[in-house]
């Protein structure tokens, strides 16, 4: 019998998604921030690891995910941008990636469908692991890391594995 370990598993699992060039992405058009952060069926982002200031653009560095931060505004406790005047704390937004489409210019789609509906149904979880997670009408799920310089398994696919539930591993 194989050992198959979680590595060997994820890798696996994650070696049947498409790899999307930036350049592919590119060529649906002008994608530019309001594209990505509009309701376009197009392209759009869906859950961020990061949360903006709509009025200077700089990143949140607090502890409150987008969610709880609209909620806090709701609530009359809302969070104001430290940086600018122009945010009362109900200026927040998804934060996009520091570079388009993120990091090495790639992003991951997944080809089974099982995977796509698991991701979306599931983005706010799959974003606090360090993804960006888009939507598009002709790619489906497409997932964004914008890091580099360490190794990618440890770090994003072998913790989405464990928590997408998957178990084609049997040994650790």
């Amino acid at each position: 019998m194989n050992n198959m370990t979680v590595r060997k598993a994820t890798e696996s699992w994650v070696g049947q998604f498409n790899h999307v060039p930036g350049s592919v992405i590119e060529k649906l058009g002008e994608i530019d921030d309001s594209v990505i952060l509009s309701n376009s069926d197009l392209f759009r982002l869906i859950a961020s690891p990061t949360v903006d200031c709509l009025g200077c653009g700089l990143r949140y560095e607090g502890d409150l995910s987008l969610e709880e931060l609209e909620q806090a505004h709701a609530d009359g406790r809302g969070v104001a941008c430290g940086h600018c005047s122009d945010n009362d704390g109900s200026c927040w937004t998804l934060g996009l990636p520091d570079t388009f489409p993120c990091g090495w210019s790639t992003l991951f789609a997944p080809k089974d469908s099982s995977d796509i509906d698991w991701l979306r149904d599931h983005a706010e979880e799959v974003a606090k692991l360090g993804f960006y997670v888009f939507d598009s009408e002709d790619f489906g799920v497409l997932l964004g890391i914008d890091a580099g310089g360490f190794d990618f398994y440890d770090a994003y696919w072998m913790p989405l594995y464990r928590l997408r539930g998957l178990r084609w591993h049997n040994t650790e």
